[in-house]
Protein backbone atom coordinates (compact mmCIF):
# COMPACT_ATOMS: atom_id res chain seq x y z
CA UNK A 1 0.00 0.00 0.00
CA UNK A 2 1.27 3.45 -0.83
CA UNK A 3 2.22 5.80 2.03
CA UNK A 4 -0.36 8.48 1.21
CA UNK A 5 -3.13 5.83 1.27
CA UNK A 6 -2.01 4.69 4.72
CA UNK A 7 -1.99 8.30 5.94
CA UNK A 8 -5.48 8.83 4.52
CA UNK A 9 -6.75 5.76 6.38
CA UNK A 10 -5.13 6.98 9.60
CA UNK A 11 -7.38 10.02 9.40
CA UNK A 12 -10.20 7.67 10.46
CA UNK A 13 -8.54 6.77 13.78
CA UNK A 14 -9.66 9.93 15.65
CA UNK A 15 -13.19 9.43 14.32
CA UNK A 16 -13.30 5.91 15.75
CA UNK A 17 -11.80 7.09 19.03
CA UNK A 18 -14.38 9.86 19.35
CA UNK A 19 -17.21 7.43 18.54
CA UNK A 20 -15.95 4.98 21.17
CA UNK A 21 -15.77 7.78 23.76
CA UNK A 22 -19.36 8.76 22.96
CA UNK A 23 -20.64 5.18 23.07
CA UNK A 24 -18.84 4.31 26.28
CA UNK A 25 -19.37 7.65 28.01
CA UNK A 26 -15.60 7.93 28.57
CA UNK A 27 -13.64 11.07 29.32
CA UNK A 28 -11.68 12.79 26.61
CA UNK A 29 -8.39 11.98 28.31
CA UNK A 30 -9.07 8.23 28.25
CA UNK A 31 -6.46 6.41 26.14
CA UNK A 32 -7.83 5.10 22.89
CA UNK A 33 -6.28 1.66 23.44
CA UNK A 34 -8.25 1.20 26.66
CA UNK A 35 -11.41 2.34 24.89
CA UNK A 36 -10.94 -0.39 22.29
CA UNK A 37 -10.52 -2.95 25.07
CA UNK A 38 -13.66 -1.75 26.88
CA UNK A 39 -15.68 -1.82 23.65
CA UNK A 40 -14.23 -5.20 22.66
CA UNK A 41 -13.17 -3.66 19.35
CA UNK A 42 -9.70 -4.15 17.86
CA UNK A 43 -7.88 -0.95 16.92
CA UNK A 44 -8.26 0.12 13.32
CA UNK A 45 -4.65 -0.61 12.42
CA UNK A 46 -5.12 -4.23 13.55
CA UNK A 47 -8.33 -4.53 11.55
CA UNK A 48 -6.60 -3.05 8.49
CA UNK A 49 -3.70 -5.48 8.77
CA UNK A 50 -6.12 -8.39 9.04
CA UNK A 51 -8.05 -7.23 5.97
CA UNK A 52 -4.86 -6.73 3.95
CA UNK A 53 -3.66 -10.19 4.94
CA UNK A 54 -6.97 -11.77 3.94
CA UNK A 55 -7.08 -9.79 0.73
CA UNK A 56 -3.57 -10.65 -0.40
CA UNK A 57 -3.78 -14.28 0.69
CA UNK A 58 -6.95 -14.89 -1.31
CA UNK A 59 -5.91 -12.90 -4.36
CA UNK A 60 -2.72 -13.79 -6.20
CA UNK A 61 -1.89 -11.01 -8.62
CA UNK A 62 0.01 -11.83 -11.76
CA UNK A 63 -0.38 -8.46 -13.41
CA UNK A 64 -1.98 -5.13 -12.72
CA UNK A 65 -4.77 -5.86 -15.21
CA UNK A 66 -5.94 -8.69 -12.94
CA UNK A 67 -5.90 -6.47 -9.86
CA UNK A 68 -9.17 -4.55 -10.34
CA UNK A 69 -11.41 -7.47 -11.39
CA UNK A 70 -10.17 -9.66 -8.54
CA UNK A 71 -10.53 -6.95 -5.92
CA UNK A 72 -14.01 -6.19 -7.26
CA UNK A 73 -14.90 -9.87 -7.08
CA UNK A 74 -13.56 -10.07 -3.52
CA UNK A 75 -15.54 -6.98 -2.45
CA UNK A 76 -18.73 -8.29 -4.07
CA UNK A 77 -18.30 -11.60 -2.25
CA UNK A 78 -17.85 -9.83 1.10
CA UNK A 79 -20.82 -7.58 0.36
CA UNK A 80 -22.93 -10.62 -0.56
CA UNK A 81 -22.00 -12.31 2.74
CA UNK A 82 -23.17 -9.23 4.64
CA UNK A 83 -26.36 -9.01 2.54
CA UNK A 84 -27.14 -12.70 3.16
CA UNK A 85 -27.26 -11.96 6.90
CA UNK A 86 -30.09 -9.48 6.24
CA UNK A 87 -32.63 -11.98 4.93
CA UNK A 88 -35.42 -10.41 7.04
CA UNK A 89 -34.95 -7.20 5.05
CA UNK A 90 -37.80 -6.65 2.59
CA UNK A 91 -35.39 -5.70 -0.18
CA UNK A 92 -33.54 -9.00 0.28
CA UNK A 93 -36.68 -10.82 -0.88
CA UNK A 94 -36.67 -8.80 -4.10
CA UNK A 95 -32.95 -8.66 -4.77
CA UNK A 96 -31.19 -11.60 -3.07
CA UNK A 97 -27.93 -10.91 -4.93
CA UNK A 98 -25.82 -7.76 -4.72
CA UNK A 99 -24.30 -6.10 -7.72
CA UNK A 100 -26.09 -4.96 -10.81
CA UNK A 101 -29.85 -5.03 -10.57
CA UNK A 102 -31.49 -6.19 -13.78
CA UNK A 103 -34.17 -3.73 -14.85
CA UNK A 104 -36.47 -4.16 -17.78
CA UNK A 105 -35.67 -1.53 -20.37
CA UNK A 106 -39.20 -1.16 -21.71
CA UNK A 107 -40.84 -0.46 -18.31
CA UNK A 108 -41.19 3.25 -17.47
CA UNK A 109 -39.50 4.36 -14.24
CA UNK A 110 -42.78 5.21 -12.49
CA UNK A 111 -44.16 1.74 -13.21
CA UNK A 112 -40.95 0.14 -11.95
CA UNK A 113 -41.24 2.14 -8.71
CA UNK A 114 -44.84 1.05 -8.24
CA UNK A 115 -43.91 -2.59 -8.85
CA UNK A 116 -41.04 -2.41 -6.34
CA UNK A 117 -43.28 -0.77 -3.74
CA UNK A 118 -45.82 -3.52 -4.18
CA UNK A 119 -43.11 -6.17 -3.90
CA UNK A 120 -41.90 -4.77 -0.56
CA UNK A 121 -45.51 -4.13 0.54
CA UNK A 122 -45.18 -0.35 0.89
CA UNK A 123 -48.15 1.62 -0.38
CA UNK A 124 -49.87 4.79 0.69
CA UNK A 125 -52.98 2.81 1.62
CA UNK A 126 -51.15 0.43 3.94
CA UNK A 127 -48.53 2.82 5.37
CA UNK A 128 -50.25 6.22 5.61
CA UNK A 129 -51.07 5.49 9.26
CA UNK A 130 -47.34 5.69 10.07
CA UNK A 131 -47.16 9.28 8.80
CA UNK A 132 -50.38 10.44 10.38
CA UNK A 133 -49.88 8.68 13.73
CA UNK A 134 -53.12 6.75 13.46
CA UNK A 135 -53.78 3.06 14.05
CA UNK A 136 -53.27 0.45 11.36
CA UNK A 137 -56.41 0.51 9.17
CA UNK A 138 -58.43 -2.72 9.17
CA UNK A 139 -59.93 -4.31 6.08
CA UNK A 140 -63.53 -3.14 5.83
CA UNK A 141 -64.74 -6.62 4.84
CA UNK A 142 -62.93 -8.98 7.23
CA UNK A 143 -61.66 -6.55 9.91
CA UNK A 144 -58.05 -7.80 9.85
CA UNK A 145 -55.03 -5.47 9.35
CA UNK A 146 -54.84 -4.10 5.83
CA UNK A 147 -51.72 -5.26 3.98
CA UNK A 148 -50.73 -5.53 0.34
CA UNK A 149 -50.74 -9.32 0.58
CA UNK A 150 -54.25 -9.24 2.00
CA UNK A 151 -55.46 -6.99 -0.82
CA UNK A 152 -53.84 -8.99 -3.61
CA UNK A 153 -54.47 -12.47 -2.27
Amino acid sequence: MVLHEVLNLRMLDPVQNHALRLCLGAYRISPSSSLCVLANEPPLYVRRQKLYTILFETINFHSQSEYIPRVSEFCLKEWQDIWNCCDSNKLHAIYPNVGRIPHKKNVPRRDAVVINRLRICHTRLTHLHLLTGEDLPPCQFCNIPLTVNHILV
